[in-house]
């Protein structure tokens, strides 16, 4: 889980080490971005009130993959590309995934985290997506893994 604190230590412990000479020069753009997108995440968990996540901008996979067949959680908050924008699930049914969106801290304009999102094909040809916290594995895609 991912909380304030927890952040601002991996942002503390990236910024020691960009600072510590001993450390490859090729790994400073890497230790600034790691400590300027956990203070970005900090920042923003901290101003929306939550105290902990299981995952946060780009920190924390959601463990889904295109394929799946979930079950999204009766009252789950829906997003979709329909004009209505947004309902609560009225009941919990089964989707099969199209994409999992990892999230990220966008930089455009001001800079804000975006989540990661599941996302699958509703009716009448519109995207649906959710946070993946709003659904449950029912059946896991299978890969064949080569020989």
């Amino acid at each position: 889980m991912y909380t304030v604190d927890v952040l601002l230590t991996m942002a503390a412990e990236a910024d020691a080490l960009f600072n510590d000479r001993r450390v490859a020069a090729k790994n400073y753009s890497e230790l600034h971005n790691i400590r300027e997108l956990a203070m970005a995440c900090a920042e923003w968990m901290d101003t929306n009130g939550f105290s902990e996540l299981p995952w946060v901008g780009p920190f924390g996979k959601p463990p889904f993959k295109k394929g799946d067949v979930v079950r999204v959680k009766k009252g789950a908050r829906i997003y979709s590309t329909k004009k209505s924008n947004s309902k609560n699930a009225g009941r919990n049914y089964p989707v099969t995934l199209a994409y999992v969106h990892p999230g990220y801290v966008s930089h455009w304009r001001d800079v804000s985290v975006e989540q990661p999102k599941v996302e699958w094909a509703g009716a009448g040809g519109y995207w649906c997506w959710t946070d993946p916290s709003n659904v449950q594995l029912v059946t896991a895609a299978w890969s064949i893994t080569p020989p």
